[in-house]
């Protein structure tokens, strides 16, 4: 039986999803399949670093309070998104929606 706070064998993190230990658990019987899940467990771990990177640029643009420093923040931002949907990691829509629900906060700071 799986407990929700043991230290996974394979990774050693402290607990994972239901669908991530299922991931675990996949063996496919087909070497191409097998191939393609390889390629897919890496795509995941790099797509969720840019996501990750996005959130946190993203929580420090909306902490600063000067002008100038937003402003900076929103470039190194704004950066992160084209480049992620650049490489369809989020969509070109999404990602010229929050460029510009952020700019809108930036040019609030300006007033």
């Amino acid at each position: 039986m799986f407990h929700a706070h043991a230290r996974c064998i394979l990774c050693g993190l402290w607990s994972h999803s239901r669908r991530e230990r299922a991931k675990d658990r996949a063996l496919p019987n087909i070497k191409s399949a097998s191939k393609r899940l390889r390629q897919n467990q890496k795509r995941r771990e790099r797509n969720r670093t840019v996501r990750s990177e996005i959130r946190t640029r993203t929580k420090s643009l909306l902490q600063t309070e000067s002008a100038d420093e937003a402003a900076e923040a929103y470039r190194k931002v704004a950066s992160v998104l084209d480049t992620a949907a650049r490489k369809g990691i989020v969509s070109k829509q999404a990602a010229a929606r929050r460029k510009s629900r952020l700019a809108r906060y930036v040019s609030s700071l300006g007033d």
